[in-house]
């Protein structure tokens, strides 16, 4: 049994150790595991866990939930403090290191994410919460994702409504006639009720 335990434990302590390569929210799950381990559940009404280099910092800069988690990295917060801070952190990428004792490597320190909106080729920030955002707003991606539409469309020949004439279209449009002349006959009012 005690062989057992310790293989889970180790299996466990693996699992943290590599959460910051996963998604967010296991990486986030990890640090608080590994935070209670240190408070406990139970605190003092009113009290948080905070991370001082926050775990959306954490996670950016790719820090392995031990290390973020470190006792030196915790505080006892009210839950009015820790909602103010919110995903920002109170301390440096390298004082963590150096106040964790861990090797600081002197890498600089991520804040933001940046990547070029594929509608409009902006640049756009992102967090790892929103790490597959590929558009800069609503409309940017209903653009792109017209075009993209419009690109797999295949081509058909569609008979004119008007003067029966075939013509090339991508099946995705709802055009009903050859061209400008005969689209005012067809949308005029008065060439609607003769053919009604």
């Amino acid at each position: 049994m005690e062989e057992i335990n310790k293989k889970r434990s180790e299996k466990a302590q693996l699992r943290y150790e590599m959460a910051h390569l996963k998604d967010y929210g296991e990486y986030k799950k990890a640090c608080e595991r590994i935070a209670n381990r240190f408070y406990g559940t139970e605190r003092p009404e009113g009290m948080q866990i905070d991370h001082k280099y926050s775990i959306h910092d954490g996670y950016l800069n790719g820090v392995p939930a031990p290390v973020l988690s470190h006792h030196f990295n915790l505080r006892l917060v009210t839950a009015e403090e820790n909602n103010s801070k919110g995903t920002g952190s109170v301390i440096t990428l390298e004082e963590l290191y150096k106040g964790t004792g861990e090797p600081w490597d002197g890498r600089k320190e991520i804040k933001v994410l940046t990547r070029t909106c594929k509608g409009c080729g902006n640049s756009i920030k992102f967090t790892n919460q929103h790490k597959n955002t590929r558009f800069c707003n609503k409309t940017c991606r209903s653009k792109y994702k017209y075009k993209e539409e419009v690109a797999k469309s295949k081509t058909v020949n569609r008979k004119c409504v008007i003067c029966g004439k075939s013509f090339p279209i991508k099946e995705i449009f709802k055009t009903a006639t050859c061209g400008p002349e005969c689209r005012n006959k067809h949308t005029h009012p008065w060439w609607r009720q003769a053919h009604e």
